[in-house]
């Protein structure tokens, strides 16, 4: 049904990637200096009520989005807020370069503030490209993912290198101007409208949607507890097994992995449509294997096991390449359009109640790393059978309509 629909993408796909790609960089290196600034002793500020700020801070974008999300899509429109947001987080980064107790509390409020009204809504427009040709829906987001990647990478890299020799209150100022150009290519593209008529969430679309929502917040619970074993493991291994192989090297290999399997996905995904549920089975499957080799790496380091770890890198990077862009694929693809920028922002939601949920567990995990390592073979298992019945059954629909 969608082979003969013109694969170009929309010079639009080269403009919002550079905004995102330029916000993520801004977001990035204001997250170091700010922690610098908070945890540093100044005479107008209590160091504690400030890591409690820092706290609420990072925990109440997901209410800002929302927000930012109806008034984009009920209000103002999502160009709108697109913009307004964007100079109001520039604002905000602008003000942190004020020394007074005021100009923190204001420069963060107008962050999260200005970042609520921006993010949702540029990506629901992004996805609004894709409406008439929904086989590229996955490559693009798979493109999207592939440009905020760079663009953290772009931010935590000029702070790391030139943090120290610029003092941590200019990095505000270069926060700020790096937002503000990500409004640059934004002034290129044009109001994406939808004009079809079409229901907010059909029938047929209930059950994908109600999965994707659980989906999202599972993977980012097997993601948080695979993340952090791979992490100690690391570690363990970079200090206790003789490798040639350099620090910054092994650091950076999952970054390599991720844009090198990301950038051959988009060129697949653009010239081969799979359906969007396998390839989140794919991902399962990948986060499975990603358990069960870090299941059989023992605490006692041993030079065989670096290559369990080091395949695992592998699998944990093809799951999150099969399962983070789908994920917006199918929200873009089932939702109303004039509702996904709400779709987008609640999106989140689960994924921070199951997280909250998990976290009430972590002390179990931690002091018992096997259980939360066998804990995440098991969702991962649940998960692909879920999505195999799912696929069955839906198959077997198809079939019984024609």
């Amino acid at each position: 049904m969608l082979r003969n629909i013109n694969k170009d993408y929309s010079v639009d796909t080269f403009y919002y990637s550079l905004s995102i790609l330029l916000e993520r960089a801004a977001y990035y290196s204001l997250l170091t200096p700010l922690f610098m600034f908070i945890t540093a002793e100044k005479p107008y500020m209590a160091s504690v009520d400030a890591e409690r700020i820092l706290t609420l801070f990072m925990g109440s974008f997901l209410f800002s989005k929302i927000a930012g999300a109806l008034l984009g899509d009920l209000l103002i429109g999502n160009r709108r807020s697109m913009f307004v947001g964007g100079f109001i987080q520039a604002l905000g980064a602008f003000i942190l370069f004020i020394p007074s107790v005021y100009g923190f509390y204001a420069g963060i409020f107008l962050i999260v503030l200005g970042n609520g009204l921006f993010k949702p809504n540029i990506i629901a427009t992004y996805g609004k490209l894709y409406l008439s040709k929904q086989h590229l829906l996955d490559s693009g987001f798979t493109i999207w993912y592939l440009v905020i990647n760079i663009g953290a990478a772009l931010g935590a890299f000029l702070t790391g290198r030139l943090g120290e020799s610029l003092g941590i209150e200019a990095w505000f100022i270069v926060s700020g101007s790096l937002m503000l150009l990500s409004l640059i290519p934004l002034l290129k593209t044009k109001e994406q409208v939808f004009t079809g008529s079409r229901e907010i969430l059909s029938r047929k679309g209930a059950i994908p949607l109600m999965l994707a929502f659980l989906f999202v917040g599972l993977s980012a619970v097997i993601f948080r507890l695979a993340e952090v074993q791979i992490g100690e493991l690391q570690n363990t291994y970079l200090d206790a097994v003789t490798v040639v192989l350099p620090k910054s090297i092994w650091d950076l290999t999952r970054s390599y992995l991720y844009l090198l399997l990301s950038s051959v996905a988009v060129i697949v995904w653009t010239y081969r449509y799979r359906n969007q549920f396998f390839k989140l089975l794919l991902g399962f499957i990948a986060a499975a294997i990603t358990f069960g080799l870090l299941i059989n790496i023992t605490a006692v380091p041993a030079n065989y096991q670096l290559y369990y770890l080091m395949v695992s890198f592998l699998f944990l990077t093809i799951s999150e390449v099969y399962i983070a862009p789908i994920i917006h694929s199918l929200l873009t693809r089932y939702i109303h359009p004039k509702y996904l920028a709400i779709a987008m922002s609640l999106a989140f939601l689960p994924t921070k109640l199951i997280v909250l949920g998990f976290g009430l567990f972590d002390d179990q995990f931690y002091d018992k790393p096997k259980m939360g390592l066998l804990f995440g073979v098991i969702v991962s298992v649940l998960v692909c059978l879920s999505l195999i019945g799912y696929m069955f059954m839906d198959k077997r629909n198809s079939s019984a309509n024609e």
